[in-house]
């Protein structure tokens, strides 16, 4: 009986070490050492390509504020700001009035005292400016072009 017992205890000992050696040799990672990857480890998809959601536009970078933004070849920078002191980008497509204007706020307030009520204005900041992009004609393709803008 004794024999027995000593024999049970002996193969539970090797079983218990067995997967123990085992289990700890694939969990645990030396902190010197990477990790290693096994040559049949699946590995990452390329990326895939996205399509361009406006093909053919033209992009402006703002030379010292550093913004982006993209529009249609149809539409035609504006470099004179008359009327619009605060202006630092304009568009326009023909017709009466401008269709984009981009202004430059120091402060929040400023803003707000020139539109406290406007409906067709997007207000975006980074960590110096105020930047308002205002939808002259509520168009949707100018909505179009102020989602392409990029601080």
């Amino acid at each position: 009986m004794k024999i027995l017992l000593a024999f049970i205890l002996a193969t539970l000992v090797f079983i218990a070490y067995t997967l123990y050696t085992n289990s700890s040799s694939q969990l645990s990672l030396s902190p010197n050492l990477p990790p290693q990857v096994e040559e049949n480890s699946p590995t990452l998809a390329d990326p895939t390509p996205t399509t361009d959601p406006h093909p053919g536009w033209l992009s402006y970078t703002h030379p010292t504020l550093g913004f982006t933004i993209s529009y249609p070849p149809t539409y035609k920078i504006v470099e004179d700001n008359y009327g619009w002191p605060k202006a630092v980008f304009m568009l326009y497509a023909g017709g009466q009035s401008y269709d984009l204007v981009i202004e430059k706020w120091d402060t929040l307030a400023q803003y707000q005292a020139k539109y406290p009520n406007a409906n067709n204005v997007t207000l975006l900041n980074d960590s110096s400016f105020y930047y308002s992009l205002l939808n002259m004609n509520y168009s949707p393709e100018v909505d179009d072009i102020i989602s392409t803008f990029k601080l």
